[in-house]
């Protein structure tokens, strides 16, 4: 019998995989162009945000269902800006996190068009 996944092995292979979609999807942005190979724009990406939850930190679900993944952000709401973020994937009732290197908070952001005042609003 194969020995499934957990998410924490799968978890640097999915961030990857959403990552290498944002930056085509940024450079294809900048260049002009409005999607990327497979149809997944940032405009397309934004369209397919699934949900986002405030709770003191804001989750933005990018797949529903098993397996979920999404970007959790922290938010100071004294000071009005972003503190931290972590990629999230989740499968059934295994959950893995990678915290986000500020290159990478700086990408998902412009990518999804989110900004502090998009993301408490």
């Amino acid at each position: 019998m194969k020995k499934q996944l957990t998410c924490e092995r799968k978890i640097e292979k999915e961030l990857a995989d959403r990552m290498e979609e944002i930056y085509r999807a940024l450079e294809l942005f900048e260049e002009g162009e409005e999607t990327t190979w497979d149809g997944k724009g940032c405009q397309d990406l934004q369209e397919k945000i699934s949900s986002h939850d405030k709770r003191g930190t804001v989750y933005i679900c990018l797949s529903t269902g098993d397996p979920e993944d999404g970007f959790e952000f922290d938010i100071d709401l004294t000071d009005k800006r972003i503190t931290g973020a972590r990629y999230i994937f989740k499968k059934q009732f295994d959950v893995a996190q990678i915290e986000l290197n500020s290159r990478e908070l700086i990408k998902v952001l412009l990518c999804y068009g989110l900004d502090y005042a998009t993301l408490i609003g």
